[in-house]
Protein backbone atom coordinates (compact mmCIF):
# COMPACT_ATOMS: atom_id res chain seq x y z
CA UNK A 1 0.00 0.00 0.00
CA UNK A 2 1.43 3.07 -0.78
CA UNK A 3 0.27 6.34 0.87
CA UNK A 4 0.08 10.10 -0.28
CA UNK A 5 2.91 11.72 2.11
CA UNK A 6 2.85 15.65 0.80
CA UNK A 7 0.48 17.35 -1.85
CA UNK A 8 0.56 17.37 -5.36
CA UNK A 9 2.03 20.24 -6.73
CA UNK A 10 1.03 22.33 -9.43
CA UNK A 11 -1.40 20.84 -12.01
CA UNK A 12 -0.26 17.24 -11.01
CA UNK A 13 -2.73 14.05 -10.50
CA UNK A 14 -3.04 11.19 -9.31
CA UNK A 15 -2.78 8.18 -11.61
CA UNK A 16 -6.09 6.72 -11.61
CA UNK A 17 -7.39 10.48 -12.93
CA UNK A 18 -4.58 10.27 -15.73
CA UNK A 19 -5.40 7.20 -16.93
CA UNK A 20 -9.53 7.32 -16.29
CA UNK A 21 -9.50 10.81 -18.20
CA UNK A 22 -7.74 9.58 -21.24
CA UNK A 23 -10.14 6.14 -20.69
CA UNK A 24 -12.91 8.12 -20.92
CA UNK A 25 -11.71 10.47 -24.10
CA UNK A 26 -11.23 7.31 -26.06
CA UNK A 27 -14.70 6.01 -25.29
CA UNK A 28 -14.73 4.35 -21.98
CA UNK A 29 -17.05 4.59 -19.83
CA UNK A 30 -14.71 4.37 -16.51
CA UNK A 31 -16.30 6.19 -13.32
CA UNK A 32 -13.89 4.65 -10.46
CA UNK A 33 -14.25 6.98 -7.41
CA UNK A 34 -11.66 5.20 -6.16
CA UNK A 35 -8.41 3.52 -6.64
CA UNK A 36 -9.97 0.92 -4.02
CA UNK A 37 -13.22 -0.22 -6.50
CA UNK A 38 -10.06 -0.82 -9.20
CA UNK A 39 -8.55 -3.38 -6.89
CA UNK A 40 -12.04 -4.86 -6.25
CA UNK A 41 -12.61 -5.58 -9.75
CA UNK A 42 -9.08 -6.86 -10.11
CA UNK A 43 -9.78 -9.29 -7.34
CA UNK A 44 -12.89 -10.36 -8.95
CA UNK A 45 -11.20 -11.57 -12.30
CA UNK A 46 -7.91 -12.82 -10.51
CA UNK A 47 -7.57 -15.94 -8.75
CA UNK A 48 -4.51 -14.59 -7.03
CA UNK A 49 -5.93 -12.27 -5.09
CA UNK A 50 -8.60 -14.23 -3.23
CA UNK A 51 -9.04 -13.55 0.29
CA UNK A 52 -7.42 -10.09 -0.22
CA UNK A 53 -9.94 -6.92 -0.21
CA UNK A 54 -8.92 -3.83 -0.13
CA UNK A 55 -9.97 -3.05 3.29
CA UNK A 56 -7.52 -6.11 3.96
CA UNK A 57 -4.65 -4.04 2.38
CA UNK A 58 -5.55 -0.95 4.25
CA UNK A 59 -5.42 -2.51 7.60
CA UNK A 60 -2.02 -5.03 7.22
CA UNK A 61 -0.83 -2.69 5.02
CA UNK A 62 0.82 -4.98 2.88
CA UNK A 63 -0.62 -8.78 2.34
CA UNK A 64 1.36 -11.65 0.52
CA UNK A 65 -0.38 -13.69 -2.80
CA UNK A 66 -1.46 -16.13 -2.04
CA UNK A 67 -3.88 -16.10 0.89
CA UNK A 68 -5.38 -19.49 1.66
CA UNK A 69 -8.24 -17.32 3.63
CA UNK A 70 -9.50 -14.06 4.89
CA UNK A 71 -7.49 -14.29 8.15
CA UNK A 72 -4.68 -16.07 6.93
CA UNK A 73 -1.23 -14.86 6.26
CA UNK A 74 0.01 -15.31 2.89
CA UNK A 75 2.27 -17.66 1.68
CA UNK A 76 6.06 -17.12 1.80
CA UNK A 77 6.60 -18.94 -1.74
CA UNK A 78 4.15 -17.91 -4.82
CA UNK A 79 3.93 -21.84 -6.05
CA UNK A 80 5.16 -23.63 -2.85
CA UNK A 81 1.83 -26.60 -3.94
CA UNK A 82 3.25 -26.50 -7.54
CA UNK A 83 1.93 -24.18 -10.51
CA UNK A 84 -1.03 -23.49 -11.51
CA UNK A 85 -1.69 -26.07 -14.49
CA UNK A 86 -3.31 -29.47 -15.04
CA UNK A 87 -0.40 -31.09 -13.72
CA UNK A 88 0.63 -28.61 -11.37
CA UNK A 89 4.01 -28.16 -13.34
CA UNK A 90 5.30 -25.47 -15.22
CA UNK A 91 5.75 -25.43 -19.19
CA UNK A 92 9.03 -24.90 -21.02
CA UNK A 93 9.58 -24.12 -23.95
CA UNK A 94 12.56 -24.50 -25.92
CA UNK A 95 13.38 -21.20 -28.44
CA UNK A 96 15.55 -20.77 -30.98
CA UNK A 97 19.27 -18.97 -30.21
CA UNK A 98 19.69 -15.90 -32.29
CA UNK A 99 22.43 -13.58 -31.98
CA UNK A 100 22.66 -9.79 -30.50
CA UNK A 101 22.59 -7.39 -33.63
CA UNK A 102 25.93 -6.07 -32.68
CA UNK A 103 28.89 -8.53 -31.83
CA UNK A 104 32.64 -7.52 -30.61
CA UNK A 105 34.76 -7.44 -33.02
CA UNK A 106 38.93 -6.48 -33.52
CA UNK A 107 38.11 -2.84 -32.82
CA UNK A 108 35.04 -3.02 -30.29
CA UNK A 109 36.23 -6.03 -28.35
CA UNK A 110 33.80 -6.38 -25.37
CA UNK A 111 29.81 -6.82 -24.55
CA UNK A 112 28.40 -4.01 -22.79
CA UNK A 113 25.98 -4.63 -20.70
CA UNK A 114 23.49 -2.41 -18.70
CA UNK A 115 24.22 -3.44 -14.86
CA UNK A 116 22.57 -3.17 -10.99
CA UNK A 117 23.59 -0.50 -7.85
CA UNK A 118 22.69 -1.41 -4.99
CA UNK A 119 22.75 2.52 -3.94
CA UNK A 120 20.63 3.03 -7.21
CA UNK A 121 17.21 2.16 -8.74
CA UNK A 122 17.65 1.94 -12.59
CA UNK A 123 18.73 5.03 -14.07
CA UNK A 124 18.70 6.93 -10.43
CA UNK A 125 16.16 9.73 -11.25
CA UNK A 126 14.72 9.16 -7.92
CA UNK A 127 17.37 8.14 -5.30
CA UNK A 128 19.70 10.41 -6.86
CA UNK A 129 17.85 12.67 -5.11
CA UNK A 130 18.37 11.20 -2.02
CA UNK A 131 21.88 12.90 -0.60
CA UNK A 132 22.71 10.49 1.14
CA UNK A 133 22.49 7.56 -1.23
CA UNK A 134 23.96 9.86 -4.16
CA UNK A 135 27.12 10.32 -1.59
CA UNK A 136 27.88 6.39 -1.47
CA UNK A 137 28.00 6.68 -5.48
CA UNK A 138 28.07 9.72 -7.17
CA UNK A 139 28.81 9.13 -10.03
CA UNK A 140 28.82 6.00 -12.98
CA UNK A 141 30.95 3.15 -12.70
CA UNK A 142 31.86 0.66 -15.69
CA UNK A 143 32.03 -2.82 -13.88
CA UNK A 144 35.26 -5.04 -15.69
CA UNK A 145 37.11 -7.69 -14.61
CA UNK A 146 40.77 -7.66 -12.42
CA UNK A 147 42.11 -9.37 -15.86
CA UNK A 148 40.71 -6.93 -17.67
CA UNK A 149 41.51 -3.87 -15.83
CA UNK A 150 45.41 -4.97 -15.09
CA UNK A 151 45.36 -5.58 -19.31
CA UNK A 152 44.20 -2.07 -19.57
CA UNK A 153 46.97 -0.79 -17.43
CA UNK A 154 44.04 1.00 -14.79
CA UNK A 155 43.45 1.17 -11.80
CA UNK A 156 39.83 1.09 -10.19
CA UNK A 157 38.11 4.58 -9.37
CA UNK A 158 39.95 5.44 -12.99
CA UNK A 159 37.97 7.38 -15.58
CA UNK A 160 37.30 5.21 -18.55
CA UNK A 161 35.45 5.57 -21.72
CA UNK A 162 35.34 4.94 -25.49
CA UNK A 163 36.67 6.52 -28.49
CA UNK A 164 35.68 6.96 -31.18
CA UNK A 165 32.19 6.30 -30.59
CA UNK A 166 29.85 9.11 -29.98
CA UNK A 167 30.67 10.53 -26.39
CA UNK A 168 29.21 8.56 -22.90
CA UNK A 169 26.67 10.41 -21.65
CA UNK A 170 28.48 10.54 -18.26
CA UNK A 171 31.96 8.91 -18.20
CA UNK A 172 32.18 6.17 -15.73
CA UNK A 173 34.97 5.21 -12.97
CA UNK A 174 36.20 1.41 -13.59
CA UNK A 175 36.01 -0.94 -10.49
CA UNK A 176 36.52 -4.66 -10.62
CA UNK A 177 33.47 -6.86 -10.32
CA UNK A 178 33.77 -10.49 -11.00
CA UNK A 179 32.87 -10.59 -15.16
CA UNK A 180 33.98 -12.91 -17.62
CA UNK A 181 37.25 -10.77 -19.52
CA UNK A 182 35.45 -9.52 -22.48
CA UNK A 183 32.14 -8.07 -20.59
CA UNK A 184 31.72 -5.10 -18.82
CA UNK A 185 28.75 -3.36 -17.28
CA UNK A 186 27.53 0.06 -16.28
CA UNK A 187 24.26 1.48 -15.02
CA UNK A 188 21.46 2.63 -18.07
CA UNK A 189 21.92 5.93 -18.70
CA UNK A 190 26.26 6.07 -18.79
CA UNK A 191 26.38 4.45 -22.55
CA UNK A 192 25.14 5.67 -25.65
CA UNK A 193 25.57 3.31 -28.44
CA UNK A 194 28.12 3.67 -31.32
CA UNK A 195 24.84 2.78 -33.84
CA UNK A 196 22.14 4.66 -33.19
CA UNK A 197 20.13 2.39 -35.58
CA UNK A 198 20.67 -0.27 -33.40
CA UNK A 199 18.29 0.83 -31.64
CA UNK A 200 15.21 0.11 -33.66
CA UNK A 201 15.64 -3.44 -33.48
CA UNK A 202 12.73 -5.28 -31.21
CA UNK A 203 12.82 -8.38 -29.45
CA UNK A 204 10.51 -10.16 -31.89
CA UNK A 205 8.10 -11.51 -28.92
CA UNK A 206 8.73 -9.27 -25.93
CA UNK A 207 9.31 -6.54 -28.39
CA UNK A 208 12.06 -4.71 -26.77
CA UNK A 209 14.82 -2.77 -27.59
CA UNK A 210 18.22 -4.11 -27.60
CA UNK A 211 19.84 -1.63 -25.35
CA UNK A 212 21.05 -4.05 -23.14
CA UNK A 213 23.84 -5.86 -25.49
CA UNK A 214 26.45 -3.70 -27.85
CA UNK A 215 29.86 -4.08 -28.85
CA UNK A 216 32.42 -1.77 -26.87
CA UNK A 217 36.12 -0.77 -26.27
CA UNK A 218 37.40 0.86 -22.64
CA UNK A 219 40.10 2.99 -22.27
CA UNK A 220 41.69 5.62 -20.14
CA UNK A 221 40.47 9.46 -20.03
CA UNK A 222 42.52 11.55 -18.14
CA UNK A 223 41.07 13.57 -15.35
CA UNK A 224 41.09 16.74 -17.42
CA UNK A 225 39.21 15.45 -20.31
CA UNK A 226 36.42 14.20 -17.41
CA UNK A 227 36.19 17.77 -16.18
CA UNK A 228 35.71 19.07 -20.01
CA UNK A 229 32.95 16.63 -20.35
CA UNK A 230 31.19 17.58 -17.28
Amino acid sequence: MGRQALPLPGEARQDLWIIQDLAQRIGCKWNYKHVGEVFTEMASMMPALDNITWERVERESHVTYPVDGPDVPGHDVVFDKGIPRPNGLAKLVATKYKAPDEMPDAEYPFILTTGRQLEHWHTGAMTRRATALDALEPGAVASLSRSTIAKLGIKPATWCGSRPAAAWSSLPRARTMGFPTASCSSPSPSWRRREPAHQSRLDPFGKIPEFKYCAAKVEKVDAAAQVAAE
